[in-house]
């Protein structure tokens, strides 16, 4: 984080246009947390922040869709003709910081993951999607729920690694060990 990003947005008009402008990156609506978490680094006041979200749910540019949040049409509409008011710099930055979130949300809706119990033990099932026909699957029977939940946050960690690894192996490896032909 460079310090010259810090506190950038300032006052009640900055900071709706600065919300509005960052919500408008997401398909899909997103966690409060994940909007906070773009944004503290650029708005100087936590509690104008607050306020000025709440303010633009009220007035209908940003909805509630349960525990998410999402822009309007009339949002996308309004920030198009106030995010000027954003320093050009701060909203380069912003917009990079935008394209990190969605990449990590991507990649998040691509690893799945379930814990089941299963006899005496727990099953964990591993997926990872990569939306081009290629998929993994893995169910690992496990004594404990603790190392069940340990397997889960492994994957969802590593599932990427562990994928390239696995298809590198069986493919190098299936190719280093062909039988001679007769």
């Amino acid at each position: 984080m460079e310090p010259a990003r810090k506190n950038v947005v300032r006052g009640e008009l900055e900071t709706k246009a600065f919300i509005l402008f960052m919500l408008r990156h997401f398909d899909d609506a997103i966690l409060p947390e994940t909007l906070t978490g773009l944004t503290m680094d650029y708005v100087s006041d936590r509690l104008e922040y607050s306020a000025c979200l709440e303010d633009l749910v009220t007035r209908g540019l940003v909805e509630r869709r349960g525990e998410l949040l999402a822009i309007t049409q009339l949002g996308r509409q309004t920030v198009e003709q106030v995010e000027n008011v954003i320093p050009a710099a701060t909203r380069a930055y912003a917009e990079q910081d935008a394209r990190l979130e969605r990449r990590t949300l991507e990649k998040d809706g691509c690893i799945s993951s379930e814990i089941v119990t299963h006899g005496g033990g727990y099953v964990a099932r591993l997926g990872l999607d990569g939306g081009d026909g290629l998929s993994l699957h893995i169910e690992l029977e496990l004594p404990s729920a603790e190392s069940a939940r340990a397997a889960e946050r492994g994957w969802r960690l590593h599932a990427e690694s562990v994928y390239r690894d696995l298809i590198s192996r069986l493919v190098e490896g299936g190719a280093e060990r062909r039988t001679p032909e007769a």
